[in-house]
């Protein structure tokens, strides 16, 4: 090997490690088999805690492959399953980077809690996921229904205006 390549080989390799630092959060390998989704479920908790301290706009790279991952490890799951209605996608209108905070958070709280089948619960948990991010700033338009959510968790009538909601989407 000549040594202008051996010095671009060691840059390139120190590099990719100073890439991994500043990214704070290693996603694995996407499971295979129904078996292996146990081993991940952790890092799920993982993603939605960091989706949801880290301001839509910043990291947004990152933010795009743990938003990806959760997706397809929720479309595989046998142990989380989400069903999404129009609650979610009126709340996250004009911001995606929300619907993807709300699978997050969803899968979240029925991880944390046995495997939770109470969707009211869940379904909680993943709209104050999404006021939580909302709430930081950064790169998120204004939603009124959104807005109506926020007031509702102020007043701490939240689980009372998700099941209204959740009522309606039936």
């Amino acid at each position: 090997m000549k040594p202008l390549q051996v010095l671009l080989t060691g840059i390139f390799a120190v590099c990719l490690n100073l890439v991994s630092f500043a990214q704070d959060l290693e996603i694995p390998e996407l499971p295979e088999k129904k078996e292996e989704f146990a081993a991940t479920e952790k890092f799920i908790i993982q993603a939605a805690n960091w989706l949801e301290k880290t301001p839509v706009g910043k990291d947004m790279e990152q933010r795009t492959r743990i938003n990806a991952f959760v997706v397809a490890w929720l479309t595989g799951s046998p142990s989380v399953s989400i069903t999404v209605g129009s609650m979610s996608t009126d709340l996250s209108e004009k911001n995606p980077q929300l619907f993807a905070m709300f699978m997050a958070g969803y899968a979240r709280y029925v991880l944390e809690n046995n495997y939770s089948k109470d969707e009211l619960k869940a379904n909680t948990a993943a709209v104050k996921s999404m006021i939580n991010l909302y709430n930081l700033g950064g790169d998120v338009k204004k939603n009124k229904v959104l807005q109506k959510a926020i007031d509702a968790d102020k007043a701490g009538t939240l689980e009372a205006w998700v099941k209204e909601k959740l009522e309606k989407q039936k």
